[in-house]
């Protein structure tokens, strides 16, 4: 049994690399040490944050293509979110928006 102790990822994409990437969010699900996850100009072909370990605290993805990011509260360790200059017109769904956030959150400019 091999154990991931990854602890950030930072990627950066230009466009030119977009069109050859299919990215899932998947592989995050292997890493439970993650805390801080850089995705800016990332494009996923599968896109779905309860794959995102609960641990993480630093959330960057500016240029997000997505409209709606919703997840069930499996982010409560959430201290940073940045979605500057993202497509993004809704954060929270129901359930989130009664969960109590620790420290400051930062939205970026949206």
């Amino acid at each position: 049994e091999t154990r991931n102790e990854t602890e950030g990822i930072f990627l950066y994409f230009t466009s030119q690399w977009k069109r050859h990437l299919y990215l899932s969010t998947k592989a995050f699900s292997t890493m439970p040490k993650l805390r801080m996850l850089n995705l800016n100009f990332s494009t996923f072909q599968e896109c779905d944050l309860q794959h995102f370990p609960r641990k993480l605290k630093w959330l960057e993805w500016r240029a997000c293509p997505l409209e709606s990011l919703t997840w069930d509260g499996n982010l409560l360790d959430l201290v940073v979110l940045d979605l500057s200059h993202s497509k993004v017109k809704q954060i929270w769904n129901e359930k989130t928006l009664n969960m109590e956030l620790r420290g400051p959150l930062h939205r970026g400019n949206m």
